[in-house]
């Protein structure tokens, strides 16, 4: 849309947007200014819940704290405008009200007529005390006859609850703090303060008990669920004592890898005593080898001898206890590893003392000497040692293997126990926190809900901003009543300015002509001189460019229509005929619009003596409808001829028949410089579509402040597929505001 247009709109049509903006700022301020003074009176109570008492910044993400603490303050405030709490405050001022004296300095914030009640002032004193004592108990709760009572009369004051809520008592959160706002709104100042100080001393023990009754609910519960996850715990971890106790374990894993450790030592031991055995056995026959059946015989008899004297028997005896023990403990102890050594050591020496001995008692003998004997002496004791080794070794690995399988069988156990308790010992430690916690709070409920600021009656009362809010009313009215200019604008469909045209025709525009007012206009001055008067010389000037358009069209006869009626087809014709006139063009108008038949009417009813018209009339058998006329208006046109025409039913076609019209229109081109033949619309007839065949181009005519129709638009469609014989379209009736 053209924003010019919208502009001159807004120009044009500026009082309907001043005058209601000044009619809704008076009636806003009127109104305003009316309304009783209001006052009201503020509490700011502390609420602990982004205190130590509440959330703890350390544990969360910023939003889990943000939403913990917009849900908690949203509980609060729940709480807090309940209408059992509510009915605290309305009770208050029930009670001050009732037994308030109007002769005191404390007069009653409200009176009313009790005998429309139905209640004397004794009954109304009564319902005072059961309210008070509601109060005292902190229990808002009536019974039923009494509850009747109170609602009635505290609707009566204006101090029912739902009212209360809705007009006199808020609560919100103060801004982004850790407290809460009170506030009463009322006309009585003292009423404010009052009501915001009362309640603030109910609800600081309501809640208390409220709340209290409730953590001390949560805490009992968590306590007890405490003491039995807490026995739970106690019997698992008994029960894993009392089996490793009894299996004498301390640590398996640790007792389960030492003893790997001591079954791989042992079977090295059991390697070694093997090897031991078997490089004994091979030095007792090594040494046997050298000996015959005699020497061999007395050999084998001196080392019994040796090996079961009494002192060898102790030694040996000794070195296998030893070893036994050492064994059985685990190859760790080196004193006893030390004792082995130096017992062997102790018996080499006594087998070598007693050989030596009875190597004397038999001398002569071949390679039988002292040495000789010891050394077999020797084997055959680490033979017997090494296998009695084999024995114990084998005894403890036995010993060891089941011990290792015990392991086994109690690691499965006790893993199993183990991660029975670690469950239980979570769920025993969470229940403990909540012990704590609920206690905790059962503790610090006391704290919360105390004003830190008491309310103090206002002095001022509440601003009522009635020049802004009548400023602002100005505004939005204005602002509502342009958006709807706007909005008319856009889904208007009249063609008021030339952008508008060619956005709903599609059709080629020969100039636009502004709206004057026909009555005493004289054409013949206002082309003489310079017209002070803007609205008529921009019309001349958009006149003369018509004619400069029609001039260079190289055509003569036009024939002027329009899709519907009173477009002003007539009066371009006119106009443009006399503009023609300036110029000394000849002009002749033919009223071809039979229908609605305005330019004959126009001229003068007596026929004027034509010779020219008269002859061609009758020569092509046209005398029965036209007749040569000349115009009498007050355009007083010169050199202008016309020829109307009397009217008829027929279509043109139909009229023609038999009458050579075209020949008619060929003989008149040869006399008149243009031929203007005015046409019907072509909404309704069909006598401008069976005309234009005579003529060389067609003209529409739209008025500015018409709109396109459906009838319009098929209208239209036809002016755009007449190809070479349509000229163009003129728009008329323009608001010079509107003209580009």
């Amino acid at each position: 849309m053209d924003i010019q247009y919208f502009f001159n709109i807004i120009k044009k049509r500026k009082w309907l947007i001043i005058f209601p903006m000044f009619i809704t700022a008076f009636a806003t301020f009127y109104f305003v200014d009316r309304q009783p003074e209001m006052y009201d009176a503020k509490a700011s109570i502390p609420t602990g819940i982004v205190e130590f008492t509440g959330i703890n910044v350390n544990e969360n993400s910023p939003f889990i704290q943000k939403m913990q603490v917009e849900i908690s303050f949203a509980n609060l405030i729940s709480f807090i405008t309940t209408n059992k709490t509510t009915r605290f405050l309305s009770y208050e001022l029930l009670i001050h009200d009732i037994l308030a004296d109007s002769t005191s300095n404390d007069p009653p914030f409200k009176t009313i007529n009790t005998k429309k009640l139905g209640y004397s002032q004794s009954d109304l004193e009564a319902l005072a005390r059961v309210l008070q004592g509601r109060i005292d108990t902190l229990n808002s709760a009536l019974d039923e006859e009494a509850d009747r009572i109170y609602r009635k009369v505290a609707k009566a004051y204006g101090y029912d609850v739902d009212f209360l809520k809705k007009e006199k008592f808020y609560v919100k959160r103060d801004g982004e703090t850790d407290a809460l706002e009170i506030k009463y709104v009322d006309k009585n100042p003292t009423a404010c303060s009052f009501s915001v100080n009362q309640f603030c001393k109910i609800l600081k023990p309501y809640h208390q008990l409220a709340q209290s009754k409730g953590d001390l609910e949560t805490y009992y519960e968590y306590d007890k669920l405490a003491k039995s996850r807490g026995k739970k715990l106690r019997s698992l971890e008994k029960e894993l004592e009392n089996y490793k106790s009894g299996k004498g374990i301390l640590n398996i894993s640790v007792q389960s890898e030492e003893t790997l450790d001591q079954i791989g030592k042992l079977e090295g031991e059991l390697e070694e005593a093997n090897r031991k055995v078997n490089a004994n056995r091979t030095i007792i026959k090594n040494l046997g080898s050298y000996l015959n059946d005699n020497d061999r015989y007395k050999l084998e008899k001196k080392s019994g001898n040796i090996l079961s004297s009494k002192a060898i028997v102790n030694l040996d005896a000794r070195i296998k206890r030893l070893n036994d023990e050492y064994i059985s403990s685990g190859q760790q102890d080196k004193s006893l590893k030390s004792q082995i050594e130096l017992t062997k050591v102790a018996r080499d020496q006594q087998i070598k003392r007693i050989a030596k001995s009875e190597s004397k008692d038999d001398p002569g003998t071949m390679d039988q000497d002292d040495e000789f004997l010891s050394k077999r002496v020797t084997a055959e004791s680490e033979l017997t040692l090494a296998q009695e080794t084999i024995k114990s070794i084998n005894n403890e690995l036995n010993k060891l293997k089941g011990k290792k399988n015990a392991y086994i069988n109690a690691e499965a156990y006790t893993k199993g126990l183990d991660d029975q308790i670690e469950i239980a010992r979570k769920e025993y430690k969470s229940t403990l926190d909540r012990v704590n916690e609920s206690k905790f709070k059962t503790i610090s409920s006391s704290f919360k809900l105390e004003p830190l600021d008491w309310a103090d009656r206002p002095e001022e009362p509440i601003p009522n901003h009635k020049y802004l809010l009548a400023g602002f009313a100005g505004l939005v009215t204005g602002s509502l009543t342009t958006v709807l200019l706007l909005l008319l604008a856009l889904f208007d469909l009249s063609l008021n300015t030339p952008n508008q045209f060619s956005k709903f025709t599609k059709l080629h525009l020969l100039g636009s002509l502004n709206k004057v007012k026909d009555n005493n206009l004289d054409l013949k001055k206002l082309f003489a001189s310079f017209s002070t008067n803007t609205n008529l010389e921009t019309f001349k000037e958009s006149l003369r460019k018509l004619r400069y358009v029609f001039e260079e069209s190289n055509a003569s006869a036009f024939l002027i229509t329009s899709t519907k009626e009173g477009e002003g087809k007539t009066f371009l014709i006119l106009t443009l005929a006399y503009a023609l006139t300036l110029k000394n063009k000849k002009i002749l108008l033919i009223d071809t619009n039979f229908k609605n038949n305005t330019l004959t009417r126009m001229s003068n009813k007596q026929i004027q003596e034509n010779l020219l018209h008269t002859r061609l009339i009758g020569e092509n058998n046209l005398a029965g409808k036209f007749e040569a006329k000349k115009i009498k208006n007050m355009f007083n046109l010169e050199n202008v001829d016309i020829i109307g025409n009397r009217g008829t039913n027929h279509s043109p076609s139909e009229f023609f028949t038999g009458r050579d019209f075209q020949n008619f229109i060929s003989d008149l081109k040869n006399n008149y410089d243009y031929i203007f033949l005015e046409g019907p619309s072509l909404n309704k007839y069909s006598d401008t579509r069976e005309l234009v065949r005579f003529v060389d181009k067609i003209v529409s005519v739209f008025s500015a402040e018409s709109e396109i129709k459906d009838a319009d638009k098929e209208s239209i469609d036809y002016l755009l597929n007449t190809n070479d014989k349509y000229f163009g379209s003129i728009l008329n009736k323009i608001d010079l505001k509107n003209m580009n």
